[in-house]
């Protein structure tokens, strides 16, 4: 089926890699992708990160570099017992239509149906080691059992910042966008606001492309202001209003709950003014509400919930 033209014109969706030089990697990753490369062949792999870092676009295109027949599956939709059993296996013992290794992508596998899924999963695993690779990607490794995660290499996500802004660059130039200097000088702020979802940095990028083409970017407030001023307002006790200055600044942390607790924790858990006791309850407040994040449906009730387990421990 044929994109849009509205998405045709999404940078997201334009940008995306398609090839190992454009992906935004660590040098130690890149080497080692290139190391294979030499040698023709690649181990299963564990890609785990954020969203928005590049887990899907890297599992497909060391598909295509690698010029492997392979499945497709998302583990959300799909992660069932009987899509393990019959579709991944099917694919799995039967002869690449190239002679080459084959290859199934499972993407966001910690979206399995349950256990069982992954358990027979770790079996296929075992049975088809000589003919097959198996790429999963996830945004929480602790959902992925130890026996799949022992069978796997996993490569770093963490994407260099420098090279997020020259991707950045690059994009604008093909776009042929005017770039002021004052405005080159605010990428890092833009780069810094969304790190490391890079996803949300090319989005946002094209909002800061004016009528004219012209690169106009908004004044990103630093992360660890808008850290800071959350932090005021939960020392004065009040979860109402923490509540409502988050939600009147998603922009921040790009309306990702999880991504904003690990912001936090990593924030207040430096802090020395901060009193010890008070920073221990709180970093196990946080991660229970990460924990539960995790299967929230609605993850600013989840959040709601948080600040005022956090405030209560002010009250004592």
């Amino acid at each position: 089926m044929e994109l849009s033209y509205a998405l045709k014109g999404m940078w997201t969706i334009k940008y995306r890699p398609d090839c190992i030089e454009k992906m935004v990697l660590c040098k130690e990753s890149r080497e080692l992708l290139t190391q294979w490369k030499n040698e023709g062949e690649f181990p299963n792999l564990l890609l785990c990160s954020r969203a928005g870092m590049g887990k899907t676009s890297l599992a497909l295109v060391i598909a295509k570099w690698f010029d492997c027949d392979y499945l497709y599956i998302n583990a959300s939709d799909e992660g069932n017992v009987e899509t393990i059993r019959n579709k991944v296996k099917d694919f799995a013992v039967t002869a690449s239509l190239n002679g080459s290794m084959k290859l199934i992508i499972l993407d966001e596998a910690d979206g399995f149906s349950n256990i069982q899924s992954q358990k027979i999963l770790r079996a296929l695993m075992e049975e088809v080691a000589d003919t097959c690779r198996f790429i999963l990607t996830a945004n929480y490794r602790h959902k992925i059992i130890e026996p799949i995660i022992s069978r796997c290499v996993e490569l770093d996500m963490t994407p260099p910042k420098k090279e997020m802004i020259k991707r950045c660059c690059e994009i604008l130039k093909t776009e042929g966008v005017t770039c002021p200097k004052d405005q080159l000088m605010k990428l890092p702020h833009l780069v810094e606001a969304f790190y490391p979802d890079m996803r949300s940095i090319v989005k946002t990028l094209q909002t800061c492309v004016d009528e004219n083409n012209v690169l106009n970017i908004k004044d990103f407030r630093v992360k660890e202001v808008f850290l800071n001023n959350v932090l005021e307002e939960l020392m004065k006790g009040n979860a109402v209003a923490t509540r409502k200055y988050i939600i009147e600044n998603e922009i921040e942390f790009n309306s990702d709950y999880a991504n904003f607790i690990h912001n936090f924790y990593e924030y207040i858990i430096g802090l020395d003014e901060l009193d010890y006791s008070l920073r221990a309850e709180w970093t196990i407040i946080l991660a229970e509400y990460l924990w539960r994040m995790t299967s929230a449906i609605d993850a600013e009730i989840c959040m709601a919930a948080c600040i005022a387990e956090m405030t209560k421990k002010l009250n004592k």
